[in-house]
């Protein structure tokens, strides 16, 4: 499920993965986020006034249009069940209930030291099993309870100063925040205190999208820069290895 902030939402089908099809499309202008749960997925805007918009994709050749709420902005988006999390560089991060897909709820709003001096919530990933929420602030990387929708609450914090913009992947212990002086590994393992495990230079770029994979690699897509992909298995002596020699 693909977003282009031009046209909307693009299904395409990667079954064949040598040669992806689209299946189907749903005109949404400004759509800058999607997040996909069972039959639907979940579309944020960025400009022109946020919302999260339910869309049913039982029929992927056929989108519709379901509910949608309407908040600040969305930088991205997670999904779990059908509690839906909406990060918001304006206010923090919304818990957003959609299980009546017409009529999506907000049950809350974390802002708790989020906002730093001129922004909040840029990006938010997700434990396994829906408990946590991992966010991407201006002031560092969150570490959030949101076992109980209507109460979020910080488990721990990973203190920084002008993360414009951050990013944020999560795999078992080990979450990687993105922010302007680099790439940090950061041991979770005690949600309570988050503690850097090393610091990749990415000389002030800022990816575009972080993603942890099951083997221990981390991509960066660098919008200047192309894809960096990190682990241990390109170095064993170093935490990140740069496989991108362009």
């Amino acid at each position: 499920y693909l977003t282009a902030w031009g046209y909307g939402l693009i299904v395409a089908d990667l079954s064949d993965p040598l040669h992806p099809a689209e299946t189907g499309r749903l005109p949404y202008a400004y759509a800058s986020a999607a997040a996909a749960s069972g039959g639907f997925v979940y579309l944020g805007t960025a400009t022109n006034g946020g919302i999260v918009q339910v869309v049913d994709v039982s029929d992927p050749a056929h989108p519709v249009e379901r509910g949608a709420l309407g908040v600040p902005t969305v930088d991205r988006l997670q999904v779990h069940g059908t509690m839906v999390y909406a990060a918001d560089e304006l206010t923090g991060l919304h818990v957003v209930d959609a299980s009546d897909p017409d009529a999506p709820v907000q049950r809350a709003l974390y802002d708790d030291g989020c906002f730093g001096f001129v922004a909040a919530a840029y990006d938010v990933a997700l434990s396994d099993d829906g408990t946590r929420a991992y966010v991407a602030c201006e002031t560092g990387l969150h570490v959030v309870d949101v076992s109980d929708p209507d109460a979020p609450r910080t488990l721990g914090v990973y203190a920084t100063t002008f993360a414009l913009p951050a990013r944020v992947a999560v795999r078992g212990d080990r979450a990687w925040f993105a922010d302007p002086y680099g790439l940090h590994e950061i041991d979770v393992s005690d949600p309570t205190l988050p503690v850097e495990v090393a610091t990749t230079d990415l000389a002030s770029y800022v990816p575009a999208r972080l993603r942890a994979l099951d083997d221990g690699r981390v991509l960066a897509f660098m919008a200047q820069t192309g894809l960096h992909v990190f682990g241990e298995a390109a170095l064993v002596d170093r935490v990140f290895a740069d496989g991108f020699d362009g």
